[in-house]
Formats: structure tokens, sequence, C-alpha cells
């Protein structure tokens, strides 16, 4: 894995990561439309998701 592909994976996680914290406020400001708390917790665990296979791929040191 190139240094430039480990910064551009570092910041698209960085990027799902602040996108998921978003989620995450709003989940908490609505917490009494069970069906917008519901929409907000698909969500995060789709970024957490996608983040968990970025770090994985950044712990083996490759790419597909």
């Amino acid at each position: 894995m190139t240094e430039q592909t480990r910064q551009e994976l570092i910041e698209k996680q960085n990027s799902l990561m602040k996108e998921r914290e978003m989620f995450e406020d709003m989940q908490t400001e609505h917490s009494n439309d069970e069906e917008f708390y519901h929409y907000c917790q698909l969500n995060m665990d789709r970024l957490d998701e996608e983040a968990e296979q970025i770090r994985i791929t950044l712990e083996m040191g490759c790419c597909d």
C-alpha cells in the first residue's frame, strides 16, 4: 500500500466517523421519533461497518 493510498483511506475513515457522529446527534435529538431513530441507527451501523473495513485494510497494509 502506498502512503498516498493509506492517507486517502484514513481520510475516508475520518469522514465516515464524522457522518456517523451527525446521525448519532440527530438520533439523540429526535429520540422520541421511533422511525427516525431506527433510520439513524441503520445509517450508523452502515457507517461503522465501512469504517471497520477500512481499519482492517489499514492493519493488513494492503488494498484490493
